[in-house]
């Protein structure tokens, strides 16, 4: 993997283009697929589309909604842009999430249509209508921003459970490296290729009531973000259920529970 000075830029651009990046089934068994060209194509079409809108270096884009593919695109177009992406939980009060969108200073939200009521009055991109998802986007190349290791790539907030949410500002430089290592002692226990030559499939378990806590999007745990970077960066094929709560570990067993959302 060459060098990487920006979290946004830690999927190989060197990937087989062709080879799926992710595949995202929906609550009524639709299935859709995405590229490592679709993944770099549409991540560089956000990065490109914030820059157009005059954010600078540093700020703050916040994400509220449930997950999708276009979820972690927001993420990784965020900090592509030099931008810190603000992940946050939609379960949390609106009274909370109002401090935090304004603690984190959050210029501009990313929301589905059943969460972007908590946004109030900031500017909103719509990740759950086609159009306007296709219309906000910017084609084009993106020249890689080079950040520097102590600038936050992202801004996790703790649960409160015993206080006020805390935000944790995460550095390019930290992520980059625990990223980096963990991939080094993944190649040194063979895992590079799936069945017959295909990249590895990985699984992600994507809602933030998870009976183990694992809350990657929203603060309460970077380990699945990290996990992403990782898995992604290697060439893995990414296998989402926006509506289930499923983990399924190395060796394919799996769990899974319910929404246990309000």
């Amino acid at each position: 993997m060459p060098a990487v000075h920006n979290l946004g830029e830690i999927v190989d651009r060197g990937l087989d283009p062709q080879t799926t990046w992710m595949i995202e089934v929906g609550p009524d068994d639709t299935v859709r697929e995405f590229t490592f060209a679709d993944f770099h194509r549409i991540a560089d079409g956000i990065a490109r589309a914030l820059l157009a809108r005059g954010l600078q270096r540093g700020q703050s884009v916040g994400i509220l909604a449930g997950n999708s593919a276009e979820y972690l695109l927001a993420y990784f177009g965020i900090m592509r842009a030099g931008l810190t992406a603000v992940p946050i939980n939609y379960k949390l009060p609106a009274t909370t999430v109002a401090r935090i969108l304004n603690d984190a200073e959050v210029q501009l939200v990313f929301v589905d249509e059943a969460n972007k009521h908590l946004a109030g009055d900031l500017a909103q991109i719509p990740l759950d209508q086609p159009a306007a998802w296709e219309g906000f986007l910017d084609p084009g190349p993106l020249t890689p921003l080079v950040m520097a290791e102590d600038e936050a790539a992202n801004i996790l907030y703790t649960s409160g459970s015993s206080g006020l949410p805390k935000g944790v500002p995460l550095t390019h430089g930290g992520y980059v490296w625990a990223a980096e290592l963990m991939c080094d002692a993944f190649s040194t226990h063979g895992g590079q290729a799936g069945p017959g030559g295909r990249p590895p499939v990985s699984h992600e378990r994507p809602d933030p009531q998870c009976p183990d806590g694992d809350d990657g999007r929203h603060g309460g745990d970077d380990a699945a973000i990290l996990r992403h970077w990782i898995f992604a960066g290697r060439g893995h094929t990414r296998l989402s259920y926006p509506h289930l709560c499923a983990d399924h570990d190395r060796d394919g067993r799996a769990r899974a529970g319910g929404d246990r959302g309000p």
